[in-house]
């Protein structure tokens, strides 16, 4: 693997929760397929998790965090991180 890069597939699916301020938590690998290993993968993901922030679920002025959720992506082409 190139450091900081790959030159080939990158696809993944993984599971998360939305947690009660909206920030994305409990990241679990489902399914991947890369030349980069499990963790690097999932570090990146947690990289990219950290600058994404959703609107909070709130109901009646209580605040819910969502779980079961899940998400897939697939980059075809050489990517840069």
């Amino acid at each position: 693997m190139i450091a900081g890069g790959s030159s080939g597939p990158l696809r993944v699916s993984f599971t998360f929760k939305l947690s009660t301020d909206g920030r994305v938590e409990d990241i679990e690998l489902v399914s991947f397929e890369t030349d980069i290993g499990e963790e690097e993968l999932l570090q990146l993901i947690e990289e990219g998790a950290t600058r994404t922030r959703f609107e909070p679920v709130v109901v009646a002025d209580v605040a819910y965090e969502i779980v079961g959720l899940r998400d897939a992506f697939v980059l075809n082409d050489t990517w840069i991180r």
